[in-house]
């Protein structure tokens, strides 16, 4: 598990979550990947509306989270259990559906909204382990 990565746009070094809960305790400076939940009470999450020109990167985040192939373990059990439940795709007739979530101005994961409640949650690489679930987000919709 990475501890660091370099920011995309300046290269500066980013610390994960994974970093940071390493650490033991929040030094409460607002760290972008805090585990501890600071930055998020702190900061708060913003949430973007899916339109042309973000579109792309919601689509990005969305393909990163949808298999090409089922996996065999996946078509066992559908064939003793039932058909697993069919994921909505992301597509320019639908993004009113999904919004972006960022905190801090970044972006760390895309959702699908239904009656202010969030129904699919896709994470951004290096936010899947920093304790934001559907949940909270649906929490921060309100």
């Amino acid at each position: 598990m990475e501890l660091t990565y370099p920011h995309p746009k300046d290269g500066s070094d980013i610390k994960t979550s994974h970093f940071l809960r390493k650490r033991g305790s929040c030094c409460k400076t607002s760290c972008l990947h805090c585990p501890y939940g600071f930055t998020l009470k702190k900061e708060g999450l913003q949430f973007e509306a899916i339109d042309e020109s973000n579109f792309p990167e919601a689509m990005q985040i969305f393909q990163k989270h949808i298999p090409d192939e089922p996996e065999v373990a996946s078509s066992i059990l559908a064939s003793a259990f039932g058909k697993p439940k069919k994921v909505e795709t992301l597509s320019t007739l639908n993004m009113g559906k999904f919004q972006l979530v960022k905190i801090k101005g970044e972006t760390c994961a895309l959702i699908k909204v239904f009656n202010f409640q969030v129904t699919e949650l896709y994470h951004c690489e290096h936010f899947e382990d920093q304790g934001l679930t559907q949940d909270i987000i649906s929490g921060s919709l309100l």
